[in-house]
């Protein structure tokens, strides 16, 4: 259209050129001719064989543009749909949350009603104990990795401030939201972190894997020991385990709950087992070599 429209002013500018017109029609047609010349990137003097061949340019990038533009609505309408459902779980979740701690009491009291209800008193009593405790293993290894998490965050910020390293923000929430994540996480918040700063600034990568391996090595000996300590009772077999697991089947989430829902159910079934021993008068002894077994 705009290559027709710059033609048409064209050779009406030639044919008034020939005649005596008058002065301001003519600097404007001139104006407008040389715009859609500048802007159709033509010359002045393009023949008619040029302009029909920008025409065609033209309408073939028109054509591909539309077809992108066409291609790119479903897909921003599936991420803009996801997001939203995201946000908005995420709002309700805080919301029931808010209402649950609220109510804490009032649910807890129903519970116990129900429980000693429906159970014998001894029974009921061993329940409550075993749910206590469950909930003392969860609760304790989340509030204890997440304030480790926040120190390493903050180390990390802080480091990356003193060495004058890009995105110091960015990587260090990174860091500390992937350090959640037990033996795995560390690595995984590096590598993104990596992938940062060679966009920005490749030079620097060395000097910021260092700072990741002393953070980490500082956080495994002397930050986590005493801020975890030993929550779960796992050993590091079962811990890898449970991070391999929860991760194949729930993704990210299960990577992240991976280790102390597996340590409820390690308790449960050791409190399980410890009860059939019990009732048979069995006692087993652990033992200290192969010899024993």
């Amino acid at each position: 259209m705009i290559s027709n429209a710059w033609y048409s002013v064209r050779e009406f500018h030639i044919h008034l050129s020939g005649i005596q017109a008058d002065g301001m029609v003519r600097d404007g047609l001139e104006r407008a001719v040389n715009l859609l010349s500048e802007y159709s990137s033509l010359p002045a003097n393009a023949s008619k064989v040029e302009i029909k061949n920008a025409i065609k340019e033209y309408n073939k990038e028109l054509r591909s543009v539309k077809e992108q533009l066409t291609n790119m609505v479903p897909y921003i309408l599936n991420t803009s749909m996801a997001i939203l459902s995201g946000v908005l779980n995420l709002i309700i979740a805080i919301i029931v949350s808010i209402y649950m701690i609220s109510d804490n009491k009032n649910i807890f009291y129903h519970f116990k009603r129900f429980l000693y209800a429906v159970l014998p008193k001894k029974t009921a009593d061993n329940t409550r104990i075993i749910c206590k405790n469950c909930a003392s293993i969860f609760i304790n290894y989340i509030i204890g990795k997440s304030f480790d998490s926040i120190i390493v965050m903050i180390i990390c910020f802080i480091i990356m401030l003193i060495l004058k390293l890009p995105y110091a923000v960015l990587i260090s929430v990174i860091v500390g939201i992937t350090n959640m994540i037990p033996y795995f996480g560390p690595y995984i918040g590096g590598v993104i972190g990596g992938v940062i700063i060679v966009i920005a600034s490749p030079i620097k990568l060395i000097i910021f894997v260092i700072m990741i391996v002393c953070i980490q090595q500082v956080d495994g000996l002397l930050i986590g020991p005493r801020i975890i300590g030993s929550t779960t009772g796992l050993k590091p077999v079962w811990v890898v385990f449970s991070i391999t697991v929860g991760g194949a089947l729930f993704g990210v989430i299960g990577m992240f709950l991976g280790v102390p829902v597996f340590a409820v159910l390690s308790y449960l079934l050791n409190i399980t087992v410890q009860h059939f021993l019990d009732k048979r008068k069995v006692t087993v002894q652990p033992y200290d070599s192969p010899d024993d077994l």
